[in-house]
């Protein structure tokens, strides 16, 4: 009897252990967009069982494509199913669009069908018919003049209420020459000047000033007309409401700008050259890459006389 009742027992442990569940595996899957800005993607994380298949679905935003997979995945569609074998982490990778081929991309583009060969200028539509027109400002006459490139003879366009203290930038879009007025008793910028060249007619936004009390000095043009200043004390760009004068601050520089700004509109970028050294040299390039808000400071090389730059202007090729 007692040998019964120990193989009884013996049986019932087997059996009580052999059913016990053993717990599944768990893989987590993790997705990003590369840009983030880029497009969407369902789903981007997730703890699945080992063996499940997952189904994944790409969403591109405007004026973005989606060109391909890196990270645990590689190739270019965009719905996939993977099966769950292992941790995943996937990167979905976008690109922008640039549906007529001319170098602009579409989320500048204002030219979106461009004949192919075409020359295209900051906003994507076609020069192939124009004819580049220089513009040049007299100080003491307070005039705008039009420029021969031939034989530099002039042809006043409109004469202003104030002078220009600084750069003149133009805005391709909207066919307006934009600056800023003669400065007042504290050297701030008053106001705005913009000459409408379809019109010839002039308005003077005023300058708002910044948290510090201060106006910006530099101006440039960046995407979609945008106007961009540069305030010197603060070491900040500032981006310019065209409107009403008032100013929104973009990022804060390490060093001062010494000389111009320029945008390169195919980079997205506004470059300067930082302040002088005790040898009158500019030390640095200031880029500032608006996609990322970001700004690098590379070393200016000296040329083979021991000099470095000052103008700075950007060109095509």
């Amino acid at each position: 009897m007692n040998k019964l009742i120990i193989l009884l027992v013996i049986t019932l442990i087997i059996f009580g252990c052999s059913s016990e569940e053993i717990p599944p595996k768990m893989y987590t899957l993790t997705i990003s967009s590369n840009p983030t800005e880029g497009g969407t993607i369902n789903p981007t994380r997730g703890e699945y069982e080992e063996g499940t298949e997952v189904t994944i679905n790409v969403s591109p935003n405007t004026n973005y494509s989606f060109s391909s997979w890196s990270g645990s995945w590689s190739g270019s569609e965009s719905s996939l199913t993977i099966t769950m074998d292992s941790d995943k982490d996937l990167v979905g990778n976008f690109t922008l669009m640039d549906s007529d081929g001319d170098g602009i991309t579409d989320d500048i583009d204002t030219c979106l069908d461009t004949p192919n060969g075409e020359q295209v200028d900051n906003y994507g539509c076609s020069i192939n018919n124009k004819t580049g027109i220089l513009y040049g400002y007299e100080y003491n006459e307070k005039s705008l003049y039009r420029v021969d490139k031939n034989d530099g003879s002039l042809t006043k366009v409109i004469e202003l209420e104030h002078s220009v203290d600084w750069n003149l930038v133009y805005d391709s879009f909207t066919n307006q020459i934009i600056s800023s007025s003669e400065q007042n008793s504290g050297g701030d910028q008053v106001s705005l000047i913009i000459i409408d060249l379809n019109s010839n007619s002039v308005t003077y936004p005023e300058f708002q000033y910044n948290s510090n009390g201060q106006r910006i000095t530099d101006l440039v043009l960046g995407k979609d007309g945008i106007l961009y200043g540069y305030e010197d004390d603060e070491k900040s760009l500032y981006r310019v409401d065209k409107n009403d004068g008032s100013l929104t601050k973009v990022i804060e520089l390490e060093h001062n700008v010494d000389w111009n700004l320029v945008y390169d509109s195919f980079a997205n970028q506004i470059i300067g050259s930082s302040e002088q050294n005790s040898n009158g040299d500019l030390v640095s390039l200031i880029i500032i890459d608006l996609n990322s808000n970001s700004v690098t400071y590379p070393e200016f090389k000296y040329n083979s006389n021991g000099q470095r730059i000052t103008d700075l202007v950007i060109g095509y090729e």
